[in-house]
C-alpha cells in the first residue's frame, strides 16, 4: 500500500497536480515518519511557497541520513528561491562532495557558484561537468557555455601555466558548442561572444572584434522568442567589455537599436 501511495504520489506531482501529491505524501506521514514521503512533501511545500517548513524539515532529514543526496538539491532550490545564492552553493557544495558524479548537480552548481563569482568552484563544477556530461544524455549546451565563462577569470587573472590547462579547455567547449549545436542561432551568438572575450584576455584584440560582429549579426536574426533576457545581457556586457579593450567607442546606439530589434 505504501509502495502505491509513494508512485501515486510521484505521478501526481510530475503530473503538476501539487496539492494532490501534497495531500498523499500528507496521509502516509499522519501514519509514519518515512523519509520519501517527506521529501516528497517537501517538494510540494516549496511549489506551494512554503519554505520555512520545507527547510526545516529537510534539515533534520539530512540530520538523521546526510546521504539522502536528493534533500540537498531541494533544499538548495529553496535558499536559490529565496535569493541566499551562498547558502544554497554551500548545500550543493556538500552535496557533490557526497555524490561528485552527478552531472546535472554539478551544473547547477557552477551556474549558482558564477552568480556568486564564486570562479574557482564554478571552474571545478564547470569541468567537472563538461567531462561527466559527454556522450551523455544530459550533455546540454549550458553545461559548456557556463564552463567557458567560469574559465574567464584564470585566462585573465591566473598563472602562466593555469591559462595554458584553461585555454586548451575553453577550446575544447567552443568547438563542442560550434559542432554539436550548429543549427542553433542562439547557442552560437553566446559562443562567439564568449570565443570574443576569450581573445581579450589573449591580447588578440582584431579576433575579439571579428567574433563580435558575427554575434552582432546573429544577435539582430533572433526573434525576441529566441533571445533569453540573459542573453541579451551577455551581448551588452561583452559590447562594453570589447569597447574597453580596443579603447575605442564601438557603435553602441547601432548595438542598442539591434537589441531593441531583436
Amino acid at each position: 500500500a505504501l509502495n502505491t501511495l509513494k508512485i501515486k504520489g510521484k505521478l501526481l506531482y510530475d503530473q503538476g497536480d501539487i496539492q494532490a501529491a501534497h495531500d498523499i505524501y500528507l496521509s502516509v506521514l499522519d501514519t509514519r515518519e518515512i523519509p520519501w514521503a517527506i521529501l516528497g512533501y517537501c517538494r510540494c511545500l516549496v511549489d506551494l511557497g512554503q519554505f520555512e517548513e520545507a527547510t526545516k524539515k529537510l534539515e533534520a532529514l539530512i540530520q538523521i541520513n546526510e546521504h539522502y543526496i536528493e534533500c540537498y538539491d531541494v533544499l538548495a532550490n529553496i535558499y536559490y528561491q529565496q535569493n541566499q545564492t551562498t547558502k544554497s552553493q554551500e548545500i550543493l557544495e556538500r552535496a557533490t562532495q557526497i555524490s561528485p558524479k552527478a552531472i546535472l548537480r554539478q551544473a547547477n552548481l557552477c551556474h549558482i557558484a558564477l552568480e556568486n563569482k564564486d570562479w574557482s568552484v564554478a571552474t571545478k563544477a564547470g569541468s567537472k561537468s563538461a567531462q561527466l556530461s559527454k556522450n551523455s544524455c544530459h550533455a546540454s549546451s549550458d553545461i559548456h557555455i557556463n564552463y567557458v565563462k567560469a574559465l574567464q577569470d584564470t585566462l585573465k587573472n591566473g598563472t602562466y601555466r593555469d591559462k595554458l590547462i584553461a585555454n586548451t579547455d575553453v577550446e575544447k567547449s567552443l568547438q563542442t558548442l560550434k559542432k554539436d549545436y550548429a543549427h542553433n542561432k542562439s547557442v552560437q551568438m553566446h559562443r562567439l561572444l564568449l570565443e570574443s572575450e576569450t581573445c581579450i584576455h589573449q591580447k588578440k584584440t582584431r579576433q575579439a572584434a571579428e567574433a563580435f560582429e558575427q554575434a552582432k549579426t546573429l544577435h539582430q536574426q533572433l526573434d525576441g522568442e529566441e533571445l533569453s533576457e540573459e542573453s541579451t545581457q551577455l551581448f551588452e556586457e561583452q559590447l562594453a567589455s570589447l569597447s574597453t579593450a580596443m579603447n575605442i567607442p564601438l557603435a553602441t546606439e547601432s548595438a542598442k537599436t539591434d537589441t531593441s530589434t531583436a
